[in-house]
């Protein structure tokens, strides 16, 4: 066997290098399984295990809504948050896309230079088109929450009364979106479908299958949405 101190120096270190790559590689796979982690295994309603899906009703009606409103494509959508982008930073690159002429990625990149989006909209002079939100810790976050709410009163799919009743009551974005669809179908306030399922009553795939929604609610989602009801573009 031949002497490594004898081998050419950049061969010497082939055995370590090889000793490493299983980790690297694994190390790699972490953090793309961590990336990818918006796939769903259960994505279809079970009665025999009703709320099995439910996470992905709740991803699926807000992503849904999300791209019908801003005519963009879902995948699109999924392919954003596959890759890091939150769901607060999407509500509020694609509504200030649509309320200028700059394109969500764009927006996007220059959000992850700055401290929060106030800066990116103050730049642009983009004027969001909803009622005025108060800056403090977590503002992105409420940002992201008024236009959603906005989104639905302009739709047509809930009024000001009933989103604020589902906010106070705890009801999170993707929650209130499904709460609203569920009540349209059902004809039965969105604040009553949203209690029942966070008392554990009814998970949310049962709301949907009683509701008729379980199997189409892509399809009903697509089909309510108006995007020539979103405000027109325009600045400050």
């Amino acid at each position: 066997m031949p002497n490594p101190l004898s081998l050419p120096k950049a061969l010497r270190f082939l055995p370590f290098f090889l000793f490493l790559m299983p980790a690297a590689v694994t190390s790699a796979q972490a953090m793309t399984s961590t990336i990818t982690c918006h796939c769903f295994q259960d994505r279809s309603y079970d009665p025999n295990s009703p709320a099995a899906a439910d996470a992905y009703f709740l991803a699926s009606a807000q992503n849904t809504l999300l791209a019908a409103v801003f005519e963009r494509s879902k995948r699109e959508v999924v392919m954003a948050k596959q890759t890091g982008t939150s769901n607060e930073d999407l509500w509020i690159a694609y509504r200030a896309a649509a309320l200028s002429s700059l394109e969500p990625r764009a927006l996007l990149q220059e959000r992850r230079r700055a401290a929060h989006w106030s800066q990116v909209l103050e730049k642009h002079a983009i004027d969001l088109a909803i009622p005025p939100v108060e800056a403090r810790d977590g503002w992105d976050e409420v940002l992201a929450r008024a236009i959603i709410d906005q989104v639905l009163l302009e739709q047509g799919l809930a009024d000001a009364a009933t989103l604020r009743a589902l906010r106070e009551a705890g009801c999170d974005p993707q929650q209130t979106i499904l709460a609203v669809f569920i009540a349209q179908a059902s004809g039965r306030p969105a604040t009553a479908v949203y209690f029942q399922a966070r008392e554990g009553n009814r998970p949310w795939g049962q709301l949907l299958a009683e509701a008729g929604l379980a199997d189409n609610l892509g399809t009903v989602v697509q089909q309510r949405v108006d995007p020539t009801r979103n405000p027109p573009a325009g600045k400050f």
